[in-house]
């Protein structure tokens, strides 16, 4: 009888643990416990700050979250590192941090008898940056920053991510794009070619009689050097100055546009644009009193004047813009 009950007892227990080994709870992948920890961590945030918010009202003080942002912070950076990059959202600490404050917040002005902000419905109200498309007139200059890449993001607050902490950018092709205002310029340098410090440029070549034409060496050389492109089948387009086939003189606002006396030497920085000889440069802009005279830009002291078109000055690219 002893004998029946112990098979009986270690049947029981291989069943156990048979069906212990084979729980799929032991298999969950990294996808899903990285997602489930941080929905686990998303309520307990909430709920932190709620009762912060509790404790001010019985109080008379203003709510202290700082708990519960440090161990908000600490878990979700524990989360995305042990999942070692398989979590289904991923670098959202900011984001969710602002959501679930701005849902905590909204919960505790409606039970004080407030009224909240619609965040989403695309107009920006008291206490959002912004709303959807809506980015109240801001731009990445009013954040500090340079470029066109201003966005709402979640909770109704900008997002920066695609604007730009520095104005210019070498593109490391021989260009340098001015994030300011969106133009990319041609570098120059030493390397006795078309964009050589030391290369004149006369901007026509029709006689002194009708000097009005963009005929000369700065349009049909410098230029069409720089926009030497081809294409085989009609679509691909190949060669051109730092792979673009659109480069421009520029007009006299975009070139003073990069006029810098705060450097040494020439009003630019020749750190960014490359180094120059002569500071003399021309623009695509014609003298508005003289038909035969264009405009340029003194880069010693950085300003316009105009020029006959006739004579030889130099010449920096640039595209993009109008």
């Amino acid at each position: 009888m002893k004998e029946v009950a112990s098979s009986a007892l270690a049947i029981g227990f291989a069943c156990v643990f048979i069906i212990a080994t084979t729980n799929p709870a032991a298999a969950i992948e990294p996808a899903v416990k990285c997602e489930a920890g941080k929905l686990k961590q998303a309520s307990k945030y909430g709920a932190c700050r709620l009762k912060a918010e509790s404790k001010a009202v019985k109080n008379a003080e203003s709510a202290n979250y700082t708990k519960c942002d440090e161990k908000f912070g600490e878990k979700w950076d524990k989360l995305e590192i042990k999942a070692e990059g398989a979590c289904p959202s991923d670098d959202d600490k900011a984001s969710m941090n602002t959501r679930i404050t701005a849902d905590a917040a909204e919960i505790a002005a409606l039970l004080a008898g407030g009224t909240v902000t619609e965040c989403g419905n695309g107009v920006v109200e008291a206490g959002e940056d912004c709303d959807q498309s809506d980015l109240n007139s801001e731009t990445c200059a009013d954040q500090g920053l340079f470029g066109n890449g201003l966005a709402c993001g979640a909770g109704c607050a900008f997002d920066t991510s695609d604007c730009s902490a520095t104005r210019y950018e070498d593109t490391g092709l021989g260009s340098v794009i001015d994030h300011q205002t969106g133009l990319e310029w041609q570098k120059t340098d030493d390397d006795d070619g078309l964009t050589d410090k030391d290369k004149w440029y006369s901007w026509t070549n029709t006689g002194d009689g009708d000097a009005t034409n963009p005929d000369g060496t700065a349009f049909i050389a410098f230029l069409a050097g720089l926009n030497n492109c081809e294409s085989g089948d009609g679509a691909t387009v190949s060669g051109g100055y730092a792979g673009h086939c659109d480069w421009r003189i520029p007009q006299i606002d975009e070139l003073l546009a990069i006029v810098d006396c705060t450097v040494v030497g020439f009003c630019i920085d020749q750190s960014v644009f490359g180094p120059m000889s002569s500071p003399t440069y021309w623009s695509s802009s014609t003298d508005g009193n003289a038909a035969d005279r264009a405009m340029f830009v003194g880069f010693f002291f950085g300003d316009a004047a105009d020029n006959g078109k006739n004579d030889i000055l130099q010449v920096r690219a640039v595209r993009g813009g109008s």
